[in-house]
């Protein structure tokens, strides 16, 4: 078995949708987009965003329920995974 781990740092793209399962935990889907810059060959620097589907669910994010109240207000978001 391996471990992979990343760290996103972007900015909301849309407001987080938050439901519940059928055995009533929570899961909050949203898109993170995340800028890198590179030099074009003029040398004009040039902006790429990549963008990310993120599922959050309340068992791997044990604080999701201080969460929810803020989540909905995030512009900028750090994930470590």
């Amino acid at each position: 078995m391996s471990l992979n781990q990343i760290l996103l740092i972007g900015n909301c793209g849309s407001d987080p949708e938050m439901r519940y399962t059928p055995n009533g935990s929570m899961v909050v889907n949203f898109s993170l987009a995340v800028n890198s810059y590179r030099n074009g060959t003029d040398g004009e620097q040039i902006q790429e965003t990549e963008w990310f589907r993120v599922d959050l669910d309340q068992v791997h994010i044990p604080q999701m329920m201080e969460l929810k109240d803020n989540l909905m207000k995030l512009q900028h978001l750090e994930l470590f995974s």
